[in-house]
């Protein structure tokens, strides 16, 4: 049964804005989950989460739990699965004490409860409903305080390492090696004994088996101070017939040009990297309709514009098809 209490006149005033005491480069997106335990809002209740402005506490932003299409009474309502009304995105300056107090009571306080999450997901202040607060004590009540996290957060370097048992045979045949590890954000690469990548994931199944055989794992993880790089040739790798000498770009073309295989595109790395993707340009099933190519991964040996070099193959896909079964030439991820 809800609760009644006798209603008093509040007087409620206007906040002024204040700047924050950091430059917006400083400031990040932070979410709150609000929850309401009985279901049906915050009936008129709203949060302040404040930072210190030259000393003093000062409104960074406000959040409100609100029913859908702004009824004024609601069911279903108690953010369990989090929804556009009971989710809300703030702003707040990183590596900072954070203030979070009640603004404005409502009908109900002591059903408000929220969570706040940073940008790698991790829970950095939870707040359970108050259940003694009435509409009269929970007017400027202070939940409590918590320090924002940064606003990125590096995924290096690596602080796991993988564990993996040791399998036996019987006689020849394949063997199952499984790795686990603490943090999910990594992913295991299997390597051969001479270096070369053989497997990505959990587990790597070998070949059949005959003698004492050693796999080795590494755990790997994107540098994310590291932006995203997109390039490729500066021309076309295969020129149209009317432009076999200038090689020019096919981004014009709308017919296909004749086939050369032994074309490649190249490019130097230094340090370890994520291959997002792969752009090709194919045209209309009329004029050819597929595209097959390979990734493959070379030792890097002498000039790289004078070609490989005999560097030793570390690494080939599996043939890769693009297909446009369009009418006009198309650009295939």
């Amino acid at each position: 049964m809800r609760k009644l209490y006798t209603l008093v006149a509040l007087l409620v005033l206007s906040a002024t804005a204040a700047f924050a005491q950091c430059p917006p480069a400083n400031k990040c997106a932070f979410t709150v989950f609000m929850t309401d335990s009985y279901g049906d809002a915050w009936n008129g209740g709203s949060v302040v989460l404040q930072q210190k402005v030259a000393g003093t506490w000062t409104s960074m932003d406000t959040i409100a739990y609100t029913c859908p299409g702004g009824a004024s009474v609601c069911s279903g309502q108690n953010g369990a699965t989090p929804n556009a009304n009971s989710t809300a995105i703030v702003m707040l300056c990183q590596n900072d004490s954070v203030r979070v107090q009640i603004l404005a009571p409502g009908g109900y306080p002591d059903e408000i409860g929220l969570s706040v999450k940073n940008s790698a997901g991790n829970t950095i202040f939870t707040q359970t409903p108050v259940t003694t607060l009435t509409p009269t004590t929970a007017a400027n009540y202070v939940y409590g305080k918590f320090v924002t996290t940064a606003c990125f957060i590096s995924s290096c370097p690596l602080t796991a390492s993988p564990t993996i048992g040791n399998q036996t045979s019987c006689g020849p045949a394949p063997v199952t090696f499984t790795a686990t590890w603490s943090n999910p954000n990594y992913s295991m690469m299997w390597v051969a004994a001479n270096g070369s990548t053989v497997g990505t994931g959990a587990s790597y199944t070998t070949g059949a088996i005959t003698a004492n055989t050693t796999v080795s794992g590494r755990l790997i993880t994107d540098d994310n101070t590291k932006g995203r790089v997109s390039g490729g040739p500066s021309t076309a790798l295969f020129a149209a017939a009317n432009n076999a000498t200038t090689g020019a770009s096919l981004v014009g073309y709308n017919t296909a040009p004749g086939g050369n295989f032994t074309n490649y595109t190249g490019l130097a790395v230094t340090t370890p990297f994520t291959w997002d993707s792969t752009t090709v340009r194919v045209f209309p099933t009329a004029n050819g309709g597929t595209v097959n190519f390979r990734i493959r991964v070379y030792e890097r040996k002498g000039k790289i514009f004078t070609g490989l070099n005999g560097g030793a193959l570390l690494y080939s896909s599996a043939p890769i098809t693009a297909v446009n079964s369009g009418t006009t030439p198309a650009n295939i991820k």
